[in-house]
């Protein structure tokens, strides 16, 4: 999975952006770079599973029964905020990344500090 990180995770602050269908996180790259020059801020920005720079080679293994999905997308970001960003965070998403934002916050609330 492909993401970009600017400024430090020792940051007061964490935003992780996410993309609308059919981006990444080159998407956000003026945003990212722009908030994370904030002292307090880190910004974080994904490219969801099978879309960006996340999208398999023809030598990645794919499971079997495995499906690109709403759920596929909420569980990548939930996994991403509890092993890589590992502390409360604020969501910002566009198009589908809104949408994604929105059903993880309503499932993690001790993940998520803000929409």
């Amino acid at each position: 999975m492909h993401y970009v990180r600017c400024g430090s995770t020792r940051a007061a602050k964490h935003v992780l952006l996410l993309p609308g269908f059919g981006v990444g996180a080159f998407h956000y790259e003026a945003l990212s770079r722009g908030l994370g020059a904030e002292e307090d801020t880190c910004v974080w920005a994904i490219d969801f599973v099978g879309q960006g720079e996340s999208w398999p080679s023809e030598d990645d293994a794919v499971e079997v029964g495995f499906r690109y999905s709403v759920e596929t997308w909420a569980e990548q970001v939930e996994f991403f905020l509890r092993e890589v960003v590992q502390t409360e965070c604020f969501l910002v998403g566009n198009s589908l990344g809104g949408y994604v934002s929105t059903l993880v916050a309503a499932r993690n609330r001790s993940l998520v500090r803000g929409l």
